[in-house]
């Protein structure tokens, strides 16, 4: 593999030297229109990438927004966010907003190179839209600061440290927290960053074909992602002869999942990480062994080396000293300046510190800090974070609905398979085509309920109560 590349995805790749020159013009050029934030929109293409780094070089706070988000939500992060303009690296139509196109991008030249200012640490570098429990998205506003902590956290974790890895495979959508290390990372260190777009993930043989190509040195996938690739024995060392590391991140790393992948790559390092993009990405890591697959939990980090303070604490907010579950909640560099436009009662000051009340429970033991689920109704789906409120309360803004209770399908694992939403209409006319097609207007495809019951009642369980999930 080319070195010089910077970045490669399906047919579209991108040299290091003319990244930087391309991205210099763009930042300078959106510089001397006084543009202070945009949306980037798109799926892993070659502009994608270069509108991010210009971003990064120009000080230009940016939001991605993926093909996948529809128009809907896409207009409501437009006027949330406060942006100036879309550089659109694909088509889109959108009302109300300047909009420079992928052709009108290839047209930047020199003539618009200057000098940039360094950026300021607390100026925000990116907001990362999520999913809400009042039916819209919530923008998190990450700063230089928290990225630099970050990856001052990360690039001295031992085993990334020593490797340096200079390949790297990339799973998750742009628009995703998650690649915010692969993005942030092969930029620091100089690394090729090969990527996987939806074309190619939609189709297995394409997709191994892909990733053997990549001979990637470091893969960043979500463990749900790592679970599908091990259901083909084809993937094993042979497909990736140089993978040093496995580093998951995103929902739950299940033990026979982590055993699997040592039995078929031996001694590459596999980490299990955690983190809410409301800390930058993650902010604690552990390297998995042998021993730990042998029980029912893997750890999500070390208390000894996290990229901010992680604390326990009980439902009356006293700190947890013991083995006790409670909430986890995070303070330090890496935690975000808030949400934009939105309730920020998560962020809570406690000794003069900020703290990020996750809605996480965890506990700590022998020093490793181990997840143990939620208290609210957010679930992890394909490693994407769901509100289920949120899709409550969308169906709900459809004409004609009068109940609604959004629920998951679980396998018998417990695992998160599938959304179902149960509908009850005023207006008898509506079908399930029809909430389908409005929800597709509103929602991103990953939180739209494949299964969608017109139904006269809501069922209960056994217990004559609501299903929560």
């Amino acid at each position: 593999m080319n070195l010089d590349y910077a970045y490669i995805c399906e047919n579209d790749s991108i040299e290091r030297t003319y990244l930087y020159k391309k991205s210099k013009n763009l930042a300078c050029y959106l510089r001397n229109r006084n543009i202070e934030r945009v949306i980037i929109y798109g799926h892993k293409n070659q502009l994608m990438f270069i509108s991010i780094v210009a971003c990064i070089i120009g000080r230009i706070a940016y939001v991605i927004c993926d093909t996948s988000i529809s128009k809907a939500r896409i207009d409501y992060i437009i006027k949330d966010s406060n942006a100036n303009l879309v550089l659109c690296t694909e088509n889109m139509v959108l009302d109300d907003i300047e909009c420079i196109s992928s052709i009108d991008m290839e047209f930047y030249s020199d003539k618009y190179y200057e000098k940039l200012d360094k950026c300021i640490e607390n100026d925000i570098a990116y907001q990362i839209y999520t999913s809400g429990s009042t039916g819209y998205p919530k923008g998190i506003k990450i700063s230089y600061n928290n990225i630099n902590n970050f990856l001052n956290w990360f690039t001295n974790f031992k085993i990334i440290s020593e490797i340096q890895p200079k390949i790297i495979l990339n799973q998750a959508l742009f628009s995703f927290d998650l690649s915010v290390l692969d993005i942030y990372y092969s930029l620091w260190n100089k690394s090729l960053l090969f990527c996987l777009n939806d074309n190619i993930m939609s189709n297995f043989n394409l997709l191994f074909c892909y990733i053997k190509k990549s001979n990637a040195e470091m893969a960043v996938f979500t463990p749900s992602f790592l679970e599908l690739c091990l259901c083909d024995k084809s993937f094993n060392s042979t497909l990736l002869p140089n993978l040093k590391i496995m580093f998951l991140c995103g929902e739950v790393l299940k033990p026979f999942v982590a055993k699997k992948f040592m039995e078929r790559f031996i001694d590459v390092h596999i980490i299990n990480a955690y983190g809410p993009s409301e800390a930058t990405c993650c902010v604690s890591a552990v390297e998995i062994n042998e021993d730990m697959t042998k029980y029912n939990k893997l750890p999500i980090g070390d208390m000894n080396n996290c990229a901010v303070e992680v604390k326990i604490i009980d439902s009356n907010g006293v700190f947890i000293n013991d083995l006790s579950c409670g909430e986890i909640v995070l303070s330090g560099k890496s935690v975000s300046k808030g949400y934009t436009n939105y309730d920020n009662k998560q962020f809570k000051l406690i000794n003069n510190k900020i703290y990020y009340y996750t809605g996480d429970l965890g506990h700590i033991e022998n020093g490793m800090i181990y997840f143990d689920g939620r208290i609210d109704n957010q679930i992890k789906y394909k490693g994407y974070r769901i509100e289920l409120d949120e899709i409550e309360n969308t169906i709900y803004k459809i004409r004609g609905v009068e109940q609604v209770q959004v629920c998951t399908k679980l396998n018998t694992s417990k695992d998160v398979i599938g959304l179902m939403a149960y509908v009850v209409c005023a207006d008898k006319t509506i079908d399930e085509k029809y909430i389908y097609e409005e929800l597709s207007r509103m929602l991103p495809k990953y939180s739209i309920p494949k299964s969608i019951v017109i139904t006269n009642e809501i069922p209960l369980n056994s217990n004559r109560k609501r299903f929560i999930k």
